[in-house]
């Protein structure tokens, strides 16, 4: 399988692929740990009480996340040909991760939005993974079943529902006897989250116009 993968690709794409990989392998069970002990499911959102108890993991988890980001968008930025896609969009997804982060950091009531946005990252996991598998069988199948359904579950389902979330929960921040501006850090959130939202759906549409254009290919 090995000699499979480094034949069918540069090995600059397989040694970032192997990263993301590894890191996704630490991060994801992160994620899932604390949504499941966060949330409150009949309702769809975060426990309070229970979130505060995962504060000290929620740190971890950021110092995590961040190093992560930052080592990836150097690796990119360096080596801009270890990605198969348009490097420039994931250094700009990146970007925008990096702020949004910092928002929960110093507002704790945006942790769980945080840990249920990154559950994104179990799609991720399928892009990787299933360029390591070999085609036309069933693990890469079963990979790309997975793939789509969790693209159109997180990435265009989830994420505008975020962004709802992250602009409700802006406007109750700004509403708070604390703060009683809508001038306020917070306003990135919503903003943030809605430009992310629009990248994906623009990945979307060039996955959509690759599968026409193969399919056009074999036809």
């Amino acid at each position: 399988m090995t000699s499979t993968v480094l034949l069918s690709q540069p090995f600059h794409v397989y040694l970032h692929d192997m990263f993301n990989l590894i890191s996704l392998s630490i991060m994801v069970p992160f994620i899932l740990f604390y949504c499941y002990h966060t949330t409150q499911f009949d309702q769809l959102g975060a426990i309070g009480d229970r979130e505060r108890d995962f504060n000290e993991i929620f740190d971890l988890f950021f110092i995590l996340f961040c190093t992560y980001l930052l080592m990836d968008s150097t690796v990119i930025y360096l080596f801009p040909s270890c990605v198969v896609t348009n490097p420039q969009s994931l250094l700009l997804h990146h970007a925008l991760l990096l702020p949004l982060c910092m928002i929960p950091y110093f507002h704790v009531q945006y942790h769980w939005h945080m840990m249920i946005g990154l559950t994104t990252e179990i799609n991720t996991f399928f892009i990787v993974i299933r360029r390591q598998l070999p085609q036309e069988t069933i693990s890469s199948t079963l990979c790309n079943i997975l793939f789509y359904l969790t693209w159109i579950l997180f990435k265009l389902i989830l994420f505008p529902c975020l962004s709802v979330l992250f602009f409700v929960e802006y406007i109750t921040h700004s509403n708070s006897t604390e703060v009683s501006t809508y001038m306020n850090f917070t306003l990135l959130a919503p903003i943030i989250m809605s430009a992310l939202t629009l990248l994906c759906y623009k990945w979307t549409y060039d996955l959509l116009s690759n599968l026409n254009t193969k399919k056009k290919h074999l036809n």
